[in-house]
Protein backbone atom coordinates (compact mmCIF):
# COMPACT_ATOMS: atom_id res chain seq x y z
CA UNK A 1 0.00 0.00 0.00
CA UNK A 2 1.59 3.58 -0.86
CA UNK A 3 2.21 5.67 1.48
CA UNK A 4 0.61 8.69 -0.36
CA UNK A 5 -3.12 6.74 -0.59
CA UNK A 6 -5.33 8.11 2.15
CA UNK A 7 -8.63 6.14 3.08
CA UNK A 8 -11.80 7.41 1.56
CA UNK A 9 -13.98 9.72 2.93
CA UNK A 10 -17.33 8.47 4.30
CA UNK A 11 -18.89 11.41 2.31
CA UNK A 12 -18.83 13.12 -0.67
CA UNK A 13 -18.91 16.35 0.77
CA UNK A 14 -16.26 14.99 3.60
CA UNK A 15 -14.19 14.62 0.78
CA UNK A 16 -15.08 17.90 -0.40
CA UNK A 17 -14.05 19.02 2.73
CA UNK A 18 -10.80 17.32 3.00
CA UNK A 19 -9.90 18.58 -0.36
CA UNK A 20 -10.42 22.13 0.18
CA UNK A 21 -8.63 22.03 3.59
CA UNK A 22 -5.60 20.53 2.58
CA UNK A 23 -4.95 22.03 -0.53
CA UNK A 24 -5.68 25.36 -0.43
CA UNK A 25 -3.62 26.36 -3.76
CA UNK A 26 -6.27 23.92 -5.57
CA UNK A 27 -9.03 24.82 -3.41
CA UNK A 28 -12.52 24.26 -6.01
CA UNK A 29 -13.62 27.71 -7.27
CA UNK A 30 -16.49 29.15 -9.72
CA UNK A 31 -13.67 31.90 -10.61
CA UNK A 32 -10.87 31.14 -13.67
CA UNK A 33 -10.24 27.44 -14.76
CA UNK A 34 -13.27 26.35 -12.30
CA UNK A 35 -11.44 22.64 -12.71
CA UNK A 36 -14.11 20.10 -12.01
CA UNK A 37 -17.12 21.94 -12.90
CA UNK A 38 -19.70 19.60 -14.04
CA UNK A 39 -22.79 22.76 -14.45
CA UNK A 40 -22.61 26.21 -15.91
CA UNK A 41 -25.00 29.37 -14.81
CA UNK A 42 -26.06 31.78 -17.66
CA UNK A 43 -28.34 34.99 -17.89
CA UNK A 44 -30.52 35.24 -20.32
CA UNK A 45 -29.25 34.90 -24.01
CA UNK A 46 -25.67 36.78 -22.65
CA UNK A 47 -22.50 34.86 -24.09
CA UNK A 48 -20.65 36.80 -21.54
CA UNK A 49 -22.68 35.02 -18.39
CA UNK A 50 -21.71 31.32 -18.76
CA UNK A 51 -20.40 30.17 -15.39
CA UNK A 52 -18.97 27.18 -14.37
CA UNK A 53 -19.83 25.84 -11.58
CA UNK A 54 -20.30 22.70 -9.55
CA UNK A 55 -23.37 21.42 -8.19
CA UNK A 56 -22.20 19.38 -5.05
CA UNK A 57 -21.05 23.02 -4.11
CA UNK A 58 -24.74 24.92 -5.46
CA UNK A 59 -26.58 21.99 -3.64
CA UNK A 60 -25.07 22.44 -0.50
CA UNK A 61 -26.05 25.87 -0.16
CA UNK A 62 -29.41 26.48 -2.34
CA UNK A 63 -32.27 23.90 -2.62
CA UNK A 64 -33.57 25.18 -5.94
CA UNK A 65 -30.06 23.93 -6.95
CA UNK A 66 -30.53 20.87 -5.39
CA UNK A 67 -33.41 20.13 -7.58
CA UNK A 68 -32.37 21.65 -10.39
CA UNK A 69 -29.28 20.07 -10.88
CA UNK A 70 -30.40 16.52 -9.87
CA UNK A 71 -29.49 13.83 -12.78
CA UNK A 72 -33.45 12.92 -13.11
CA UNK A 73 -33.27 15.93 -14.86
CA UNK A 74 -30.34 15.52 -17.47
CA UNK A 75 -29.70 19.02 -17.41
CA UNK A 76 -26.58 21.08 -17.88
CA UNK A 77 -27.09 24.65 -16.97
CA UNK A 78 -29.22 27.13 -15.17
CA UNK A 79 -30.58 30.53 -17.02
CA UNK A 80 -30.59 32.70 -13.76
CA UNK A 81 -32.13 35.20 -16.47
CA UNK A 82 -35.26 33.24 -15.94
CA UNK A 83 -35.93 33.66 -12.44
CA UNK A 84 -34.48 36.46 -11.37
CA UNK A 85 -34.40 40.38 -11.84
CA UNK A 86 -31.87 41.80 -14.02
CA UNK A 87 -31.08 44.32 -11.32
CA UNK A 88 -29.50 41.37 -9.53
CA UNK A 89 -27.10 40.12 -12.29
CA UNK A 90 -24.61 42.69 -10.80
CA UNK A 91 -24.15 40.47 -7.66
CA UNK A 92 -24.02 37.07 -9.58
CA UNK A 93 -20.54 36.85 -8.15
CA UNK A 94 -20.90 38.29 -4.80
CA UNK A 95 -23.93 35.12 -4.15
CA UNK A 96 -21.42 32.84 -5.78
CA UNK A 97 -18.73 34.03 -3.04
CA UNK A 98 -20.88 33.34 -1.00
CA UNK A 99 -21.36 29.87 -1.69
CA UNK A 100 -18.39 29.00 -2.35
CA UNK A 101 -16.20 30.99 0.16
CA UNK A 102 -19.08 32.02 2.96
CA UNK A 103 -19.84 35.35 4.79
CA UNK A 104 -16.83 36.77 3.90
CA UNK A 105 -18.26 38.00 0.75
CA UNK A 106 -21.18 39.67 1.74
CA UNK A 107 -19.87 42.00 4.25
CA UNK A 108 -18.67 44.79 2.10
CA UNK A 109 -21.64 45.41 0.18
CA UNK A 110 -23.61 48.39 -0.20
CA UNK A 111 -26.70 49.18 1.81
CA UNK A 112 -29.02 49.26 -1.46
CA UNK A 113 -27.37 45.97 -2.33
CA UNK A 114 -28.90 44.19 0.44
CA UNK A 115 -32.38 43.43 -0.42
CA UNK A 116 -31.15 42.85 -3.68
CA UNK A 117 -29.10 39.76 -2.41
CA UNK A 118 -31.66 38.92 -0.36
CA UNK A 119 -34.10 38.83 -3.08
CA UNK A 120 -31.26 36.69 -5.09
CA UNK A 121 -30.92 34.22 -1.77
CA UNK A 122 -34.78 33.80 -1.46
CA UNK A 123 -35.55 33.01 -5.22
CA UNK A 124 -32.76 30.42 -4.86
CA UNK A 125 -33.21 29.04 -1.20
CA UNK A 126 -30.37 29.51 0.58
CA UNK A 127 -31.21 30.09 3.70
CA UNK A 128 -28.09 30.95 5.65
CA UNK A 129 -27.36 33.44 2.80
CA UNK A 130 -30.92 34.94 3.60
CA UNK A 131 -30.51 35.13 7.59
CA UNK A 132 -27.13 36.47 6.97
CA UNK A 133 -28.58 39.18 4.59
CA UNK A 134 -31.64 40.02 7.14
CA UNK A 135 -29.00 40.21 10.02
CA UNK A 136 -27.16 42.93 8.16
CA UNK A 137 -29.88 45.07 6.75
CA UNK A 138 -31.64 45.14 10.23
CA UNK A 139 -27.95 46.01 11.83
CA UNK A 140 -26.95 48.52 9.07
CA UNK A 141 -30.61 50.13 10.01
CA UNK A 142 -30.29 49.84 13.50
CA UNK A 143 -33.16 47.89 14.58
CA UNK A 144 -30.33 45.58 16.21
Amino acid sequence: KSQHCKPLASSPMAALKRFRDEDDDNKISWRGEARFADWMLTWGDDAQTQIHVHRIILARSCRFFLGATNEAFQGTSTDLGKLLPDLCRPLLGILLDWIYEGAEAVGTLKDGDLPLLYRMADVLQCPSLKNHTLDLIEKRAGIR
